[in-house]
Order: C-alpha cells, then sequence, then structure tokens
C-alpha cells in the first residue's frame, strides 16, 4: 500500500509540475515583453558610422499631432504606455526603418538576415528616442521617464532572456529558433522606439519632425 501511494503522490506532483510549467510558457508567449540594453545590438547589422539619419515630417501620414492635454500617458512598472492614435499612426506609417525593411524585402533579401539587422537599428532608435523625450521633460517628467526606462532595462533583460531559454525547449533547431528570437527582439524593439517617439512628439506638442538615428 505504501508503494503504492508513494507511486500515486509523485504522479500528482509531476502533473502539477508539468501544468506550472505549461502555464508559464502561456504566459510568456501571450505577453510578449519590450526591448534591451543597447549592448545586445545584433552584430549582423550595418555599422553605425554608415549611417546618415533620416528626419522625417510627422505631418507625412495625413495626421495632425495632438496637444499635450488631449493625450494621456500611462506608467506602468517601468513601462511607458502612450495613447495618441494621430501621432502612432503618423509614426506608423513614416519612419524610414519599416520602408527601408520592406525595400530590402522586396528586393529578395533573407527576412531572418533583415530581422537580424533591423533589431540592431530599431534598439538604437530607443536610446534616440528616449534623448529626445528626455531633453523635452520638464524636472518632474524627466525622473519619472528615467526612472521608467531604468525598470524597463532591468525588466526587458532578464524577459529576454527567460523567453530564450523557453525557444530552447519549445524550438531545438538553433537557425529556426534563432529566427524566431530575431523577429520577436526587433517587433519588442520598434514598439518600445515608436512609443518613446510618441511620447516626444506629446511633449513637445507642436513637433514636426523627428529625426531618426537610422539612415541608409
Amino acid at each position: 500500500m505504501d508503494g503504492k501511494g508513494d507511486d500515486h503522490l509523485k504522479r500528482v506532483i509531476l502533473i502539477v509540475v508539468a501544468l506550472v510549467v505549461l502555464i508559464a510558457a502561456l504566459v510568456f508567449f501571450m505577453l510578449l515583453p519590450l526591448g534591451q540594453k543597447n549592448q545586445d545590438t545584433a552584430s549582423s547589422q550595418m555599422p553605425v558610422s554608415s549611417w546618415q539619419g533620416t528626419t522625417v515630417s510627422v505631418g507625412d501620414a495625413g495626421e495632425q499631432v495632438s496637444q499635450a492635454e488631449d493625450s494621456q500617458t500611462q506608467w506602468e512598472s517601468g513601462s511607458l504606455q502612450t495613447i495618441d492614435s494621430s501621432i502612432r499612426s503618423a509614426l506608423e506609417s513614416s519612419n524610414p526603418l519599416d520602408k527601408a525593411y520592406q525595400e530590402h524585402l522586396n528586393a529578395g533579401e533573407s527576412k531572418s538576415e533583415l530581422d537580424a539587422s533591423f533589431m540592431g537599428y530599431w534598439l538604437d532608435e530607443i536610446d534616440n528616442a528616449f534623448q529626445l523625450a528626455l531633453g523635452a521633460c520638464d524636472e518632474q517628467q524627466s525622473v519619472l521617464l528615467q526612472n521608467a526606462q531604468d525598470a524597463w532595462t532591468i525588466q526587458n533583460d532578464e524577459q529576454q532572456a527567460l523567453y530564450y531559454n523557453l525557444l530552447t525547449k519549445r524550438i531545438p533547431d538553433e537557425q529556426e529558433r534563432e529566427a524566431v528570437y530575431h523577429k520577436y527582439r526587433l517587433d519588442y524593439y520598434r514598439d518600445r522606439a515608436l512609443t518613446l517617439y510618441e511620447y516626444y512628439c506629446i511633449l513637445k506638442e507642436n513637433v514636426v519632425e523627428i529625426t531618426y538615428l537610422f539612415g541608409e
């Protein structure tokens, strides 16, 4: 009886552990987090010295930049979440990185290689956007922004490491796993950079141009 009881207990424990692991994996695959430190820039990206920068008018997208009082900004555990559809739409459709990415893709270049390169470009845009936004802050806003960015960096490092660990368990093939990881990081860094650029526009109230680091 004792032996059967021990076996039953072991089976119950194994089932519970399996469920916990499954739930954790599902949570992290649903809640795709945000960005990573600049030192993680992809080795396959073009040298920074070859970049020339691109200045884009936010008005190119046909949207009006809203006044700061018409926008809402929320800070939650290090994440900057902005809500202004007109500004975001303008940034989404006028930024030079998306345009260049699509041009390279249409020319037949490897999507996985493009993802590896452009995740690095977007990572550098995060720092550029952060510096622009910080320069437009008043004293109180600058403290909030700096604290949020610091918290995001720490949180991002941990989440990136955990996400990659989950991928190693789910995707045995290294090449396929790296491709998925690069695409994940590209989307993550892009979202963070555009969010910071959006905040910059909100702070400036009447900004009409943004100078991106990227340029070909």
